[in-house]
């Protein structure tokens, strides 16, 4: 609505970046909140995949990532909080949480288990974030077809995920 009304000619398109068509001949697709790194490495190299198909000649994606300095932000380890309201839920629950950081794999999983107050809801959610270095990042964009791959450090003010600062990449196709 904000580009209709300033007169820009902007196309934004919804849908899952795993499993629909995108469509093609864009000049720029986006991915925020690290969320290449919370996909499987299948799930991780068909979305690079799709997102080169889907650009223009020069077109770029933008995306971000964390490095190991993500684990400054990680706590292993088991936890539980009763919430009147939360991130996991509007009505009062329990969260049962434990963090696990697998280095050879170069990866952190939240397990969450939730139990809703008074409706008898119970949950299990599986986070996991894959954190990379610039040159690993780098050989899945190459390997993807992407054409070059600059990153950009620094540009989100601090804090805004603990100790974790994102990668910001520029893959041009």
């Amino acid at each position: 609505e904000a580009a209709r009304k300033s007169g820009l000619d902007i196309e934004y398109v919804e849908g899952d970046y795993v499993t629909d068509d995108l469509g093609s001949g864009y000049d720029l697709a986006m991915m925020i909140y690290c969320d290449l790194g919370a996909l499987s490495p299948d799930g991780r190299t068909a979305v690079l995949r799709k997102a080169r198909s889907c650009l223009a000649p020069g077109g770029a994606f933008v995306f971000d990532f964390v490095d190991e300095s993500f684990l400054g932000a990680v706590e292993p380890g088991r936890r539980w909080t009763m919430e009147a309201s939360g991130f996991w839920s509007p009505r009062p629950h329990l969260a049962l949480e434990e963090t696990r950081h697998y280095p050879e794999l170069k990866m952190v999983q939240r397990m969450t288990l939730l139990a809703e107050e008074g409706t008898g809801r119970t949950e299990r959610f599986m986070i996991r974030d894959w954190y990379f270095t610039e040159g690993e990042m780098r050989e899945l964009a190459r390997e993807a077809g992407f054409g070059s791959c600059d990153f950009h450090r620094g540009l989100l003010p601090k804090p805004v995920w603990g100790a974790a600062d994102p990668i910001f990449a520029v893959a041009r196709a």
